[in-house]
């Protein structure tokens, strides 16, 4: 119990320090303006790395058992956690909806004192360019094409009504596209900016897990939270990534036939991209950078 008001009371009073391993150091002048500083935990960042290594050496050394794994992997998810994955996204749209219409509805992720950086239209371009913008484009189209006209559990009804049909194509993608994709971007970054910029904890997932851990988080426990966290968002990444490439290849063929779609042309649009990307996150959000800047553009050119 002594343990659990002291927990109770730190978290209240937002007086909590990170005690976990990690390495900081600076690439030049600590008071330059892109000066590079590195601030990492080198036994997450290190067994995350060996884990993803080891992952895509098995991938690309045994292609064919990776694909196979895989499909049955997926198989089995589908099979029997679909009911699972459904009920999660309700369940938290539910405890959403509930979080804004109470009184935490109008509470600050940040300070008391503290005013918004970016207005809200700067906000959503940076939330829709880094969440759901690449798939949005391409499935918002093609998925309710799909189910309406593609072999699955409802075309294969043949007393289905046509615009039944239909009804229930656009329902799927909205459930896919809609509200409830977003739930889960809104869950994990109220977490995060709730306990990073008015907690004042470090912006990782174990931080998360402080109101219910305390400070177990700062050994194991927390770095296999945040081990976990690193290879399942690379893996989202990585996802997203590839369509995406998949996407902008098949449209420069459209576009210009003599642009072949193949795996060539495919790894630079990747480099592309990464290096892009890459630019925009070290450089910031803040409109003297780039993140803003980008994302702006992004949604403008949508």
């Amino acid at each position: 119990m002594a343990e659990k008001r002291t927990t109770k009371r730190t978290w209240e009073n937002a007086v909590i320090k990170d005690k976990s391993i990690r390495v900081k150091f600076w690439l030049g002048p600590k008071n330059g303006k892109f000066t590079p500083r590195f601030d990492f935990n080198p036994v997450v960042s290190s067994i995350s790395f060996v884990l993803i290594l080891a992952f895509v050496l098995w991938c690309v050394l045994a292609t064919d058992h990776a694909t196979d794994s895989f499909g049955s992997a997926k198989s089995w998810i589908t099979d029997c956690f679909t009911w699972l994955y459904v009920g999660s996204q309700d369940f938290w749209a539910l405890v959403i909806i509930i979080i804004y219409f109470s009184k935490y509805g109008n509470m600050k992720l940040g300070k008391d004192d503290e005013e918004p950086e970016y207005n809200d239209a700067s906000w959503f371009a940076m939330l829709f360019a880094c969440g759901v913008g690449v798939g949005l484009f391409f499935y918002g189209v093609a998925e309710p094409i799909w189910h309406y006209t593609g072999a699955n559990r409802y075309s294969a009804d043949k007393y289905m009504a046509d615009n039944e049909l239909a009804q229930k194509a656009m329902n799927l993608t909205f459930f896919h596209w809609g509200i409830h994709a977003w739930i889960v971007y809104v869950v994990v970054g109220l977490l995060l900016a709730f306990t990073t910029y008015r907690k004042g904890m470090k912006m990782t997932m174990k931080s998360c897990f402080y109101p219910l851990l305390g400070d177990r988080i700062f050994g194991w426990i927390g770095d296999f939270i945040d081990i976990l966290s690193v290879i399942t968002t690379l893996f989202g990444v990585c996802t997203s990534l590839g369509l995406g490439v998949m996407q902008i290849n098949a449209g420069l063929h459209y576009v210009n036939e003599s642009i072949e779609e193949n795996t060539t042309n495919q790894v630079i649009i990747i480099w592309c991209i990464t290096f892009i990307a890459t630019c925009s996150t070290v450089s910031g959000v803040g409109w003297e950078s780039g993140g803003s800047v980008s994302s702006a553009l992004v949604s403008e050119c949508s």
